[in-house]
């Protein structure tokens, strides 16, 4: 005895929303150069994503740095706290 299942239709690739980069509190990265997101069941390109340049890793790193400080400086309790309501979040 042979099963056959009929082939489901495929829906349509869903809209790939933009992407940007947050630094230091603001999204960066509209106008840099692209990558293509590619639906690799179909190589249909769905969307893109900036590419980072060095000035947005120095960016980065200088808002990472200074974000560290004030965290070092942070009382542990409020750091749980923060990170007890980020785990909650997830």
């Amino acid at each position: 005895m042979s099963m056959q299942t009929a082939a489901k239709p495929m829906a349509a690739s869903p809209a790939y929303p933009p992407v940007h980069f947050m630094i230091d509190g603001e999204l960066v990265g509209a106008t840099n150069e692209q990558a293509a997101v590619v639906n690799p069941s179909t190589e249909e390109t769905i969307g893109s994503y900036p590419l980072a340049t060095a000035a947005d890793l120095d960016a980065a790193l200088a808002s990472a740095e200074r974000g560290f400080k004030t965290w070092r400086e942070t009382p542990a309790a409020n750091r749980a706290a923060v990170l007890m309501r980020a785990a909650q979040l997830i």
